[in-house]
């Protein structure tokens, strides 16, 4: 019932197929128009373990493993931008092409190993950002009332950062978001 059918109902491989192309849609673009964070990440790569286990199964995938991903090139960008725009420019170009990758995705496998990807890339972006963040403004402090799921429009973002940031600005609420982030991890 994984994928949202009995498959000893209808066992006809084109069928399970697209019921797995539908659960995998669906996992993968769970945040498309969300603020991404990477507990709940977490939890859509589970499931999508789940689903890549019964592919397996059910003879829709000869892969039962995930392939480890390639070191991301994007990560070491963020580690040599020395300013908040090279890291916001920087973050958001590699979180693009992810998105495009889980919008492509088919098999479990392949959203498993954007999602790790962006998992990757976000704590070390929220490190790397927070880090900066603090550098430039070190009078303002993170906001406590700060929610994790609220989405920050990279434009506004952008905007707010050129126009100088502030306690009241697009910017100081992303960075308090990303230091919820950065400090969950231990920072």
């Amino acid at each position: 019932m994984l994928l949202g059918a009995d498959p000893s109902v209808n066992a006809d491989p084109e069928y399970l197929s697209d019921l797995l192309e539908d659960a995998v849609f669906e996992e993968a673009r769970y945040f498309m128009r969300r603020a991404f964070i990477p507990k709940l990440a977490e939890a859509r790569i589970r499931k999508l373990g789940h689903l890549r286990a019964a592919a397996a199964v059910l003879g829709l995938s000869a892969k039962t493993g995930v392939p480890d991903a390639a070191p991301d090139p994007a990560i070491s960008d963020l580690a040599e931008a020395k300013t908040l725009e090279a890291i916001l420019q920087s973050y958001h170009r590699r979180e693009s092409e992810i998105k495009q990758t889980l919008s492509a995705a088919e098999r479990p496998e392949e959203a498993e190993v954007a999602y790790r990807a962006w998992v990757d890339l976000s704590l070390v972006f929220a490190e790397k950002f927070c880090d900066r963040y603090e550098a430039q403004f070190p009078a303002l402090n993170p906001d406590p009332e700060a929610r994790l799921s609220e989405y920050a429009d990279f434009n506004e973002v952008f905007a707010a950062l050129k126009a100088g940031g502030g306690e009241d600005s697009a910017l100081h609420r992303y960075y308090s978001r990303l230091f919820k982030i950065a400090r969950a991890r231990g920072k």
